[in-house]
Order: structure tokens, then sequence, then C-alpha cells
């Protein structure tokens, strides 16, 4: 099984679960996907847990209202997921998803 997060922000919630696990569990976690620039102390983290990072700064995603915006960030998720033969992802983000991904 093969598992990803869509974070936001300092992904709290993921840095907590990497932190107060052993790496044995951190395994299926193959992908995290950020909607902004993440900080270096999360991209470290992932970096020793071998866990891939994408990143699609929501300030560069181009669309004339929030909505059409989320919708393209939602498109680049399901491409990532489908890239990476994802299975299950969870989801931290701040960002309303929709389209083919629900």
């Amino acid at each position: 099984m093969k598992v990803a997060f869509y974070i936001s922000g300092r992904a709290g919630r993921l840095m907590k679960y990497l932190k107060s696990t052993s790496p044995d569990s951190h395994e299926p976690i193959k992908l995290v996907i950020s909607d902004d620039v993440v900080d270096p102390n999360v991209r470290d983290c992932l970096k020793q847990s071998n866990i891939s990072l994408v990143e699609f700064p929501y300030n560069e995603i181009i669309g004339e209202s929030n909505k059409e915006r989320n919708g393209k960030l939602s498109d680049l998720i399901l491409e990532s997921l489908q890239s990476f033969g994802i299975d299950y992802c969870i989801s931290f983000g701040s960002h309303i998803l929709s389209g083919k991904l629900l």
C-alpha cells in the first residue's frame, strides 16, 4: 500500500506523526504534496524518511477565482498521485479539493 499526504503551511500534523513514530511506520508514505513551498525542516524530515515531495505553490496557480484555482490544484494533485501509484491520500491541506480527485 502506498500513502500520500496533502499538506498546507508548516505540516504540523504530519511532522508530529513522523517525529512520534518509528521509521518503520513511515514506509507506506511515499509522497507529500504541498500547496506551498515547504519549510526546510519539513523538507529535511521527509528526506530522512525517504519520502518524495511535490510542491504546487497555490499563489502561482493561475485562475480567475479560488474555485478555479482549487480545481487546478486538485488536477495537479491527482496527476501526482497517479504518477507515484498512490493508493490513499490523507488531506491536511487548507484548500477545497474537487473534480476527478474526489
